[in-house]
């Protein structure tokens, strides 16, 4: 069974480096292939070099797509994370204490 989702990318910034590896290691935890679509093109969502080719830029409206045993909940998953800003990019980097 394949599930889709729409959702609409939030973030400032957009999808560069860091928010395509919060998306491909949350991906690498299902079984299920999933692939983040824009206009016509598909990209893995494994792949964090391939989810950053999406150039997903804010107000941009991709499909999450999965396919497999866990698909539901892939694309629950990967949705929720976008949806929410990619949270844990708003955390704030540890300090380094000086010498």
């Amino acid at each position: 069974m394949v599930v889709r989702r729409k959702v609409t990318v939030v973030t400032a910034d957009g999808v560069h480096a860091r928010p395509a590896n919060l998306l491909s290691r949350l991906a690498a935890r299902y079984q299920s292939q999933i692939f983040i679509v824009r206009d016509h093109d598909r990209f893995d969502c494994k792949s964090i070099l391939e989810v950053m080719m999406v150039a997903a830029t804010q107000g941009t409206e991709l499909l999450v797509e999965a396919e497999g045993d866990d698909a539901e909940l892939a694309v629950a998953a990967i949705v929720q994370l976008i949806e929410a800003d990619f949270p844990e990019l708003q955390k704030e980097p540890p300090t380094v204490p000086a010498e």
